[in-house]
């Protein structure tokens, strides 16, 4: 008798693991893939007895986080209830963190309860399971040589960024400065265009004495107002003697002085004034012009 008792002890503690270890599911019942690790999404689907209600057979689905069961150890993603299969089944997504046996919470849905479920996830580090190996590890995600050309990109748009601060900060003044002399040269090329029209008006015979010299008068005033920022629009040929130092050379204001001056006489004595005065009254401008470009040539403040 006591023989027989020290067996069937011995036979209930080797037996304890396998009981320990046992899943609790319905029968009948599938788990898919048949064995999970840590992590993996599973699906399990569960036979159902027939409701035995008059009712039309229900089809209902939770996939809401809100509306789902929750649990410490996993985690639910759907719940689907087909009671139009036959037998009725209920189909739960879910997901382990934890190895060993997992207890899932209770569940319902329409009219159907659950409790009780039990399922085991296995862990890719038990020495107990050598049949599943470690995945071999991974290729690398980047191409021979890709370091090498990130590194050198990011490089290169680093100096580019340094390249623009230096041009905002130290650059300004050279960039302002072009853009004045390109101002310049413009209305340059805008007054040698107007005295080459004249010119050509003049050797055709079409524009007056009188048209041509006003045009002349203006544009050129003009010019010297936009060059060097001080009103000649208004200035009489005396005035110039009155000039503020430093605005034009001594030479140039005696050339202006007396051109306008020549001008002024043309216009106001109501004669006919000459092609060939009004030519070299137009040539003497234009030799002006190109003198006054040679010798402020790079100059800063020089067209």
């Amino acid at each position: 008798m006591r023989g027989l008792l020290y067996r069937i002890v011995i036979f209930l503690l080797l037996s304890f693991p396998v009981f320990l270890g046992a899943q609790t599911l319905p029968e009948g019942s599938l788990l898919v893939p048949p064995s999970l690790f840590v992590g993996d999404r599973g699906r399990l689907i569960i036979p159902l007895k027939n409701s035995g209600s008059p009712g039309s057979p229900q089809n209902l689905v939770v996939d809401v986080a809100d509306r789902l069961p929750q649990a410490k150890d996993v985690q639910l993603y759907r719940v689907e209830l087909d009671e139009r299969s036959s037998p009725p089944r209920m189909i739960i997504d879910f997901a382990a963190y934890v190895p060993g046996l997992v207890d899932f919470p209770k569940i319902s849905i329409g009219s159907r309860s659950l409790g009780g479920l039990q399922i085991r996830i296995s862990s890719i580090l038990e020495s107990s399971n050598p049949s599943q190996p470690l995945s071999p590890p991974e290729g690398p995600m980047m191409a021979p040589g890709t370091g090498a050309l990130m590194y050198g990109s990011g490089t290169v748009l680093l100096l580019i960024l340094l390249g623009v601060l230096f041009l905002f900060l130290r650059g300004k003044p050279w960039i302002n400065a072009y853009k004045e002399r390109r101002r310049k040269n413009l209305a340059l090329r805008s007054l040698r265009r107007i005295l080459d029209t004249l010119l050509a008006e003049l050797e055709r015979g079409t524009m007056v004495s009188g048209e041509l010299l006003t045009i002349l008068n203006a544009e050129l005033r003009s010019f010297l107002t936009f060059r060097f920022g001080f009103n000649f629009l208004s200035l009489t040929p005396r005035e110039f003697n009155r000039l503020p130092e430093g605005i034009l050379p001594g030479e140039t204001v005696d050339f202006l002085r007396s051109l306008f001056k020549d001008c002024d006489d043309l216009r106001f004595s109501g004669q006919t004034v000459g092609p060939e005065k009004l030519k070299t009254l137009l040539v003497s401008v234009y030799s002006f012009v190109n003198s006054f470009i040679a010798e402020n040539r790079g100059n800063k403040n020089g067209l």
